[in-house]
């Protein structure tokens, strides 16, 4: 008896998983007759059974991949329902999927197979489209150059037209691309009309600026594009495949040279004054990865007569008329000249490869000519001095107790008048602040002599940035007082030999002096982080 039970046991933990007594298995489609363009949606169901269908993850139990050959596959969906209530089909494994005719003609949907149990193929019948008649929705892609150097920046795109009322148009993923070390910045949506075939389709654009870091050739996966029209019909129009090939630069090109050849320009320089800067901005163009332009330009040591300053660039992309794809860097900065005569500024020399040539060419920035008026000396500093104190005339008798009484008089007169100062300021803010344990406010005590004169001219600001961000807010900006905190932090933070202390000291005094005779500018505008300055953003 005891045998029988095991062997009872032994066959029920040995029974396929979830496979239940009267379960079912079945397929069905929402038609059966359809045009290319359009799809139909498959649904697999399994009944009484603790089985899940699964198409995806750790184990899965369906293979799509058999219907791929005359299929585009959607994304597949799962669901379980269980009903206690119901003596029969109490559970409930769904998966459901869209399936996209790769081509016309009788298609059949093969049996697929759960727990020993099968569905039943199904036969479809994809009608080609008239031949009068165009697509309501399909898509082109592309991509501007199709062979490129290492470094050189294309443009690759995916166009989508429709001429009917879309309710939804969204990709089913990101760009993926092969390998993945690959500069890629999407670009701004453009719309346009077409007409194909007779027919006027409204075009989107998606496009992305690329740009190839090795010579290993690249496969760019577009991302498929799912379509809900204003009318309820639903596409989804597969992904698409580019390519590009890559070639090395040659082995003798210096590292960080341009793969491109660059467009220089420059602004014409402002009457100029000797001690005063200038505003300098150069504008470098091509069609290279925006990440290869340069981060600073490589002038030549400035002579004894400049003074040079250059901000970090800004950095954008640009779309030519042609479909390709330009990297812009803007560099601001000052030209400073230190004495008065005429001059002409350094010019600017950037090596390129010449793929035409193949040789490594320069892109020149002639130096601008540069009448230099005479400056103003800068005011003196004010120092302030302590006169001595003269010494006592000694008297003929009684010297010793003389000096005495004067020594006793004058240390009474300092003590008294240090325990007034001291009250008086132990009455102000900061002497209750520190009576209560708090730490002052002002700005920072320590740090260069420099930093602590434009910190009081900022208005006692704790941080340079923060007193010229408050400062230009009132004032509106001024280039020289901007160019003489830009020289003091990097003088502070950034010090080296090169640096003449000499001069941005001229500078400060120079940048103060203005400053002090600047008006304040309407300031009605709002702060930027106050609330008015948010309003809500009504999406498309």
């Amino acid at each position: 008896m005891v045998r029988l039970a095991l062997l009872m046991l032994c066959t029920l933990l040995a029974a396929p998983e979830g496979h239940a007594a009267g379960g079912s298995f079945t397929a069905a489609v929402d038609r059966r007759e359809l045009y290319q363009n359009e799809h139909v949606v498959f649904t697999l169901s399994l009944a009484d059974s603790d089985t899940r269908l699964r198409a995806e993850g750790v184990a899965p139990n369906i293979d799509l991949t058999l219907l791929t050959g005359l299929f585009e596959l959607g994304v597949p969906r799962s669901d379980f329902r269980f009903n206690i209530a119901r003596a029969e089909r109490r559970s409930t494994s769904e998966l459901t999927v869209e399936l996209f005719p790769r081509r016309s003609g009788n298609l059949i949907i093969p049996a697929f197979t759960v727990d020993g149990l099968s569905t039943q193929p199904i036969a479809l019948k994809v009608l080609p489209l008239p031949a009068d008649a165009g697509p309501e929705v399909f898509t082109r892609s592309g991509i501007t150059r199709r062979t490129l150097y290492v470094g050189e920046q294309t443009q690759l795109y995916l166009d989508l037209y429709y001429r009917t009322s879309l309710k939804t148009a969204e990709f089913g993923a990101g760009l993926e691309t092969e390998p993945l070390q690959i500069e890629a910045h999407a670009l701004p949506v453009a719309e346009r009309s077409e007409d194909v075939g007779g027919l006027e389709y409204s075009v989107t654009r998606s496009a992305w600026a690329v740009s190839p870091q090795s010579d290993a050739p690249v496969t760019f996966h577009l991302p498929a594009l799912w379509i809900e029209t204003r009318a309820g019909k639903k596409w989804r129009l597969p992904a698409e495949v580019q390519r590009l090939t890559v070639r090395p630069l040659p082995a003798d090109v210096p590292a960080g040279t341009l793969a491109a050849r660059p467009l220089l320009a420059q602004t014409a320089f402002e009457t100029a004054v000797a001690g005063r800067i200038v505003p300098w901005q150069i504008t470098l163009q091509a069609a290279a990865g925006l990440n290869t332009l340069p981060e600073q330009l490589p002038f030549a040591p400035a002579p004894g007569d400049f003074k040079l300053y250059f901000d970090p660039p800004e950095r954008r992309l640009e779309t030519r008329a042609d479909g390709g794809v330009d990297s812009i860097a803007v560099y601001s900065g000052y030209l400073m000249p230190l004495t008065a005569g005429a001059f002409t500024a350094p010019a600017l020399e950037l090596p390129y490869y010449d793929a035409e040539r193949g040789t490594v060419e320069l892109a020149v920035l002639p130096g601008q000519a540069l009448q230099v008026a005479a400056g103003e000396s800068p005011a003196p500093e004010t120092t302030v001095s302590i006169p001595e104190t003269p010494a006592p005339v000694p008297s003929a008798a009684g010297n010793g107790i003389a000096a005495l009484t004067v020594w006793q008089s004058a240390a009474a007169i300092f003590l008294l008048a240090w325990l007034i100062t001291l009250g008086l300021w132990w009455r102000r803010p900061e002497g209750r602040r520190l009576r209560r344990g708090e730490t002052a406010s002002g700005p920072d005590s320590a740090g260069h002599p420099l930093k602590q004169k434009l910190l009081a001219a900022l208005g006692g600001a704790r941080t340079l940035e923060q007193g010229l961000r408050e400062w230009e807010r009132h004032y509106g900006a001024d280039q020289e007082l901007r160019a003489a905190v830009r020289a003091v932090q990097h003088l502070c933070y950034q010090p080296s030999s090169a640096v003449d202390e000499t001069e941005i000291r001229k500078l400060v005094a120079r940048a103060i002096s203005g400053a002090r005779d600047r008006r304040p500018v309407d300031d009605s505008s709002p702060d930027d982080w106050s609330p008015q300055v948010f309003r809500p953003v009504k999406r498309q």
